[in-house]
């Protein structure tokens, strides 16, 4: 049923589909017993014989055929993108192009070039042919309805969407629930101290914006002696949140022993223009 279309036309379809045996008994049950109460557009299944004042009901109702999509913690937009695309839910190159727009988010992170980190994960009930705008949109309410609420309790010094990154990149690292808020601290520390993250999922990030990523951290393309750069500056790049887990880190003396401190030491923490001028030039050196 599509939206704008004539009751009479959509009644007369239902007929020749066979699911009504004549147009006439909806459309005065419609106007008599319902009083021209209208019917919701939509994608319809009648998989078993009903009458047609049931079948009028459920035309009311706007009981849809919807699909269920999950999208779980840990996925960047390239790859939610694809899961969407899968389903027929639009295809991977638009959803490439909207979640590199970053003007529904603009009024919350103005800093941020994509919506990388504000496509909320959880499960989306969707009516088949729903646009991948119309998700796209869903995805960031759904971002602003979990993480808003948290915003006023950031005390790590960090804006908005150096949180998102961090809690991104704490989510992807943190392999059981309990591990995050430790996981947290020892990048928030190393932030503080000017170290290197030291996180993979930087990395990987990077690799894929340059088409240079095949699915492992060891492959070629992911190594600090062929991209130097990953030893001179702090690997904190853009990735996607999964809402306020990482947000908020425990306090811990710890920053690990598997990285050494960037070179000149000192300085000021990030802004977000420093870590997109790294994330471009670290872009760069891959293609070079």
């Amino acid at each position: 049923m599509r939206k704008g279309q004539r009751t009479a036309t959509i009644v007369r379809h239902l007929q020749e589909q066979g699911i009504v045996r004549d147009e006439y008994v909806p459309l005065a049950y419609l106007e008599i017993v319902r009083h021209g109460e209208s019917i919701k557009a939509g994608i319809y299944e009648f998989s078993r014989p009903i009458s047609a004042a049931d079948v009028v009901e459920k035309l009311i109702r706007g009981d849809v055929i919807l699909k269920t999509i999950t999208v779980r913690e840990g996925l960047d937009r390239f790859a939610i993108g694809r899961i969407f695309a899968a389903d027929g839910f639009g295809r991977v190159a638009e959803w490439d192009k909207l979640t590199a727009n970053p003007e529904l988010i603009h009024d919350l992170a103005a800093e941020a070039k994509t919506l990388e980190g504000y496509l909320f994960p959880d499960t989306y009930k969707l009516t088949p042919g729903t646009p991948a705008s119309k998700i796209v949109q869903l995805m960031v309410s759904n971002f602003r309805k979990h993480f808003g609420p948290q915003m006023p309790f950031i005390t790590t010094g960090l804006g908005l969407h150096q949180t998102v990154t961090l809690a991104s990149i704490v989510e992807s690292e943190a392999k059981l629930p309990q591990e995050r808020p430790l996981v947290a601290s020892v990048y928030l520390n190393r932030l503080q101290r000017h170290m290197l993250l030291g996180a993979d999922p930087t990395v990987i990030y990077s690799l894929k914006l340059a088409n240079r990523w095949y699915g492992n951290i060891h492959n070629r393309g992911a190594g600090e002696d062929e991209f130097p750069l990953l030893r001179r500056t702090p690997r904190w790049l853009p990735r996607v949140c999964h809402h306020d887990r990482g947000a908020q880190p425990q306090r811990a003396e710890v920053s690990g022993a598997v990285v050494s401190r960037s070179a000149g030491g000192g300085g000021g923490g990030l802004d977000c223009n420093e870590i997109s001028a790294r994330l471009w030039w670290y872009s760069m050196s891959i293609q070079t």
